[in-house]
C-alpha cells in the first residue's frame, strides 16, 4: 500500500506526508515508512498486539542509549484513554471490508454515486463517491469505537467525511481519497489523503525488532505511553 497526505492552512504552512508499506489483512500485521520532510523517515511495525517506532536518527537523542525502537501496547489503558478507545478495535474497524459499497450505502448521508471506470496502477476499476456521516458510521460500531468517532466530531469539527473509492473487477479496493476541512484547537486546514493498495497475494513478513533496541513507551516521559 502507498499513502499520501496533504495538509495546507496549519500554523507550520503546507506539510505534505508520504509512506509505503504492506498489511496482512488476515492477521492485522503489518510494516509501513513513512517520511516527514521536516522531521525524516519513520519505519513503523505492527505485530499485534504491540506497535513498533523507529525514529529517525534526527531524533534518537530522545531515546535510551543504545535504543532506537518504541514499543506500545496496543491495548494498554494508556493508549485507549489517550485514543478514547481500544487502537486494536480502532485498526481492526477502519478498512471498509469486502463489501465496500454496501458498507459506504450504510453509513453514507445521500447514497453512494458511481463515477465511472478508471485505471489505477495498470488495474481496471469503477470509481465511486459518498459522503459518509460520522454519525450513522458509529451506530454501526461496538461502544468504544464508537466512543472515538464522536471524539474525533468532536475535536475536528467534523460530521461527514466525503470519500471516493476505486474498486476493481475482484470486489477490491485499489485507492481511497478523502478530502476534507478540519478544525483542530481553532486552526482550520485542508486534508487530502490518499491510499492506494497493490500487490495483492505478494510474500510477507514482518517481525519485532531485536529486543536489545526496543524501549517501552511506558518508561519514557513518566510513564505516558500514548499522551
Amino acid at each position: 500500500m502507498s499513502l499520501n497526505e496533504s495538509v495546507n492552512g496549519t500554523s507550520a504552512g503546507s506539510v505534505s506526508i508520504s509512506g509505503t508499506g504492506q498489511v496482512d489483512f488476515a492477521t492485522g500485521a503489518a510494516q509501513f515508512s513513512l517520511t516527514v520532510p521536516s522531521a525524516g523517515s519513520f519505519e513503523i511495525r505492527l505485530v499485534k498486539p504491540v506497535l513498533y517506532l523507529q525514529f529517525p536518527s534526527a531524533l534518537g537523542s530522545i531515546l535510551p542509549a543504545g535504543k532506537s525502537w518504541v514499543s506500545v501496547n496496543l491495548p494498554s489503558a494508556a493508549v485507549s484513554s489517550a485514543l478514547g478507545a481500544s487502537f486494536s478495535q480502532l485498526s481492526d474497524s477502519a478498512g471498509l471490508g469486502t463489501d465496500s459499497l454496501s458498507y459506504l450505502r450504510g453509513v453514507s448521508s445521500d447514497g453512494v454515486t458511481t463515477v465511472g471506470p478508471d485505471t489505477v496502477r495498470g488495474v481496471p476499476t469503477t470509481e465511486y463517491s459518498a459522503t459518509i456521516d460520522l454519525t450513522k458510521a458509529a451506530a454501526q460500531k461496538d461502544p468504544a469505537v464508537r466512543a472515538a468517532l464522536q471524539k474525533l466530531e468532536a475535536t475536528a469539527h467534523l460530521s461527514t467525511v466525503p470519500v471516493h473509492v476505486w474498486i476493481d473487477a475482484q470486489g477490491q479496493v485499489r485507492r481511497v481519497t478523502i478530502q476534507e476541512s478540519v478544525t483542530t484547537s481553532g486552526t482550520p486546514a485542508d486534508v487530502l489523503v490518499t491510499i492506494e493498495y497493490y500487490d495483492f497475494g505478494a510474500p510477507f513478513d514482518v517481525s519485532a525488532p531485536p529486543a536489545d533496541q526496543v524501549v517501552d513507551a511506558s518508561s519514557l516521559a513518566g510513564g505516558q505511553s500514548g499522551a
